[in-house]
C-alpha cells in the first residue's frame, strides 16, 4: 500500500460530522482551541526570560513559528484541498500539538529549544486556517459567510475565561506549568475537532469545482500562482504583512514591557483578559457590520486602531492606560480578523479557499511575524520596548495608507451572505478582486 493510499484511508476515517448542529461544533472547537492559547502565549516569553534568554534570543525562538508557517502553511492547506479531508488534518494537528508541547519541559538550552519550537510549529501552524476553512464552508453552504464572527467569538470567550485562571495558577505554582495546561486543553480541542461540520456535499463540490477549473489551478504551485496573480489580493497581502510585522513585534515583548513597569503575572493576564472580553461583542456584531460596510473598509478602520494603541503602549509610564486601551485592541482585532477572513474567501476561487486562507496566514502570521519577531528581537535590546512601539505605530500607519490606496473592495463584499461555494460565471470570475492596483 503506497503512502498516498494510506493518507486517503486516514482521511476517510473522520467520516461525517456527528450531531445535528454544525455551528455548535464550531463554537466548541474555537472555545477549546483558544482556551489552550490562554496559558501559553501571554506567558511563554516570560518563561523564556526567566530561564535566562535575552530579548534577541526570545525574538529568534518566536520567529521559528512563522518561519515554519511560511514554509509549511500552504503545503497543509493544499494537502487539505487535494485530499478533501480538512477535518482529519485538523484532528491530526491538534493531537500532535497537545503532545509535542511537553517537550519544552525537557530542556532549557537555546538551540534545543529552537528544535522543539520547530517541530511544535509544524503542527500548530495549520490549525486555524483549516478550522476557518471548515467553518466558512459550513456557512457558505447556508449563504451566511458574514456570520463567521458569531462562531469565532466563542474563541474569545474561551480565552477570556481561562487566561485569568491560568495567570492565578501560574503565579502560585510555576510558569513551567503553562505547557501542561496547554497540553490538556489542546487535547480537548482535538476531541472537539472530530465533530467539525465537514459535509460530504462540500467535499464533493470542491472536487467538482477543481475538475471544472482545469489543470491550471491544480497542484501546489499553480494554485499559489493563481492567487498571487490577483493584484487586489497581492496588495492586501503586502499591507497585512506590514501590519502584522508591527503587531507581532509589539505582542512578542508586551508581557516583558508590562513586567518592566512592575506589573505582576496577574496584571499581565488582566491585560489579555480585557482584550479578549472586548472581542466578544465585536465578533458577535461583525456579521451585522459587514452587511453595512465592505470587508475592505472594515479592515482599514480596524487597522487604524493599531496606530493609536501602539502609541499608548509606548508613551504610558504605568500599566493603567495600557489596561484601558486593551479594549480597543479587542474590538480592533475582532473586526479586522473577521473581515480579513471573509475578504480572503471572497477573492479566492471556490476550489482554493483553504489554500487562500493558508496564503493569508503565511503572509500575515508567517512572513509578517518573522519580520516582527526578528526585527523586534534585534531592536528591543538596543532601543527598548517604548521606542520599538513607536516604530510599530508608524509601520501600522503605512499599512493603513496601503489599504486605502492599493486595495479596492471586492464586489462580493457588499453582501457577505452572497458568498457561495458555487463557481461564479467566467465574467464575474475575471473581475473578482482584479481591479486593485499596486
Amino acid at each position: 500500500m503506497d503512502t498516498h493510499t494510506r493518507l486517503r484511508i486516514f482521511y476517510s476515517l473522520s467520516g461525517r460530522a456527528i450531531g445535528p448542529d454544525g455551528a455548535a461544533s464550531c463554537k466548541v472547537f474555537y472555545f477549546l482551541f483558544f482556551a489552550s492559547m490562554a496559558p501559553f502565549f501571554p506567558y511563554v516569553n516570560l518563561y523564556f526570560r526567566d530561564i535566562g534568554l535575552s530579548g534577541e534570543q526570545i525574538g529568534l525562538i518566536s520567529a521559528i513559528t512563522p518561519v515554519v508557517g511560511l514554509l509549511m502553511q500552504t503545503v497543509w492547506g493544499t494537502l487539505s484541498d487535494v485530499l478533501k479531508g480538512r477535518r482529519a488534518v485538523l484532528m491530526l494537528t491538534t493531537l500532535a500539538a497537545s503532545v509535542l508541547v511537553l517537550l519544552f519541559l525537557a530542556t532549557r538550552e537555546f538551540y534545543t529549544l529552537i528544535c522543539v519550537m520547530t517541530l511544535f510549529s509544524v503542527f500548530t501552524n495549520p490549525i486555524m486556517p483549516i478550522a476557518d476553512s471548515i467553518t466558512l464552508r459550513y456557512l457558505e453552504d447556508r449563504s451566511s459567510a458574514g456570520e463567521y464572527g458569531r462562531l469565532r467569538l466563542w474563541g474569545s470567550i474561551g480565552f477570556s475565561l481561562v487566561v485569568p485562571l491560568a495567570g492565578w495558577f501560574l503565579q502560585r505554582t510555576s510558569l513551567a506549568n503553562l505547557f501542561i495546561l496547554y497540553s490538556l486543553l489542546m487535547f480537548l480541542a482535538h476531541l472537539a475537532s472530530r465533530f467539525m461540520p465537514e459535509t460530504q456535499r462540500g467535499l464533493d463540490q470542491d472536487h467538482l469545482l477543481r475538475a471544472q477549473e482545469g489543470p491550471k489551478l491544480r497542484g501546489y504551485h499553480a494554485g499559489i500562482t493563481h492567487l498571487l496573480g490577483d493584484r487586489n489580493f497581492a496588495g492586501f497581502l503586502i499591507a497585512i504583512f506590514i501590519l502584522q510585522a508591527a503587531t507581532i513585534s509589539v505582542g512578542t515583548f508586551f508581557p516583558i514591557h508590562l513586567s518592566r513597569m512592575g506589573a505582576s503575572i496577574l496584571v499581565i493576564g488582566t491585560a489579555q483578559l480585557i482584550a479578549a472580553v472586548s472581542e466578544v461583542p465585536a465578533f458577535g456584531l461583525s456579521g451585522r457590520i459587514m452587511t453595512r460596510a465592505t470587508s475592505k473598509s472594515i479592515i482599514t478602520w480596524a487597522s487604524a486602531t493599531y496606530v493609536l494603541r501602539f502609541l499608548v503602549y509606548a508613551l504610558s509610564p504605568t500599566p493603567g492606560p495600557i489596561l484601558l486601551i486593551q479594549v480597543v485592541q479587542g474590538i480592533g482585532f475582532a473586526l479586522f480578523y473577521s473581515a480579513a477572513v471573509v475578504f480572503v474567501s471572497e477573492v479566492s476561487p471556490p476550489e482554493l479557499k483553504t489554500t487562500g486562507q493558508a496564503v493569508f496566514w503565511a503572509f500575515a502570521f508567517g512572513g509578517g511575524a518573522i519580520a516582527g519577531n526578528l526585527g523586534g528581537g534585534f531592536l528591543v535590546d538596543r532601543i527598548g520596548t517604548a521606542n520599538l512601539y513607536i516604530l510599530a505605530s508608524a509601520a501600522s500607519l503605512l499599512s493603513v495608507a496601503l489599504l486605502l490606496l492599493a486595495v479596492r473592495p471586492n464586489p462580493c463584499s457588499e453582501s457577505p451572505e452572497s458568498i457561495a461555494p458555487a463557481a461564479p460565471a467566467p465574467e464575474a470570475q475575471k473581475g473578482n478582486g482584479k481591479v486593485g492596483v499596486l
